[in-house]
């Protein structure tokens, strides 16, 4: 089920305003094939911005989140997504993993916003098969979907 996470979060009024430090963690949504140089672009950014790795969380995207299919992604794409799930993981950030909601995927786009956010939960190609495949293929370099 769904879950409240207490961010930490408290309002102070008063002379001066004070904010809360606030902890923050960075997303990057990656379009990337796992063996794209943007990846080492990634690495390399980061050592330089001082930021630890372990504040980023990466989501991976094969084949923009339609991996139900048979072959698709292929078994020697899925052992490239795996390579790259375990260099991020060993690299210290933490990689998740992009679920499509939309229930139409043509050429890789939604067919249209009546399809957006109502793809099924069940099925062979509903949300929880998508889980469930990536589980099956990224494992426990995995962090979430």
């Amino acid at each position: 089920g769904w879950q409240v996470h207490d961010l930490g979060l408290e309002l102070q009024f008063g002379v001066p305003v004070v904010a809360p430090a606030i902890p923050m963690a960075t997303i990057i949504p990656s379009y990337w094939w796992p063996t794209d140089a943007s990846w080492d672009e990634l690495h390399a950014a980061f050592a330089a911005s001082g930021l630890p790795a372990e504040d980023v969380i990466v989501i991976l995207n094969p084949n923009s989140g339609n991996i139900t299919f048979a072959n698709v992604p292929s078994s020697a794409s899925w052992a490239l997504w795996r390579d790259r799930a375990a260099n991020l993981t060993s690299t210290g950030f933490k990689p998740l993993a992009y679920v499509n909601l939309c229930s139409e995927v043509v050429n890789f786009s939604c067919a249209g916003p009546a399809q957006q956010g109502n793809k099924n939960f069940s099925g062979s190609h509903g949300v929880k098969a998508e889980i469930d495949k990536y589980v099956l293929e990224l494992g426990s370099d995995l962090r979430g979907v």
